[in-house]
């Protein structure tokens, strides 16, 4: 009898003790489920910052390409208007150095100078191109010699 009271009373302690346990397991359950449930709040406000700041993202590259094109085009838009008025500016000379022509041709032959007759070729070792800034005012204009 001595041994099952003995026995009793160390079951006793026992359960106590295991009872103690499991409110210590069940207060730490609760308190994992809580931060669990902040956790997953946390983790969607994060998604949901991710999501805005990947708009705001895909937003300003769509303005950095649509800017470059802008910017390509422009560019592209002053190189042709270069182009034109590059072109103009020679259409004028052309027509100026026709002008002068006829002036030439116009006067007396004894004023002109001597020409050679013959094989008439340009090489680029007799040509030399004058050029002054457009800051002056002048044109480039190409002498060339005739052999």
């Amino acid at each position: 009898m001595v041994n099952l009271r003995n026995r009793l009373v160390k079951l006793h302690a026992e359960r106590t003790t295991l009872q103690e346990q499991e409110a210590d397991l069940n207060k730490n359950i609760h308190d994992l489920k809580e931060e669990n449930t902040k956790l997953r709040r946390a983790l969607a406000d994060s998604e949901r910052m991710r999501e805005a700041l990947q708009d705001q993202m895909e937003e300003v590259l769509d303005e950095l390409f649509s800017l470059r094109r802008a910017t390509a085009a422009a560019g592209q838009s002053r190189t042709f208007k270069d182009f034109v008025q590059l072109r103009r500016e020679l259409a004028q000379v052309k027509q100026e150095n026709e002008d002068l022509k006829m002036k030439i041709s116009s006067k007396d032959k004894s004023n002109s100078l001597p020409s050679l007759k013959g094989r008439q070729t340009q090489s680029s070792s007799t040509v030399r191109r004058l050029h002054s800034g457009k800051a002056e005012g002048t044109h480039c204009w190409d002498i060339s010699l005739r052999k």
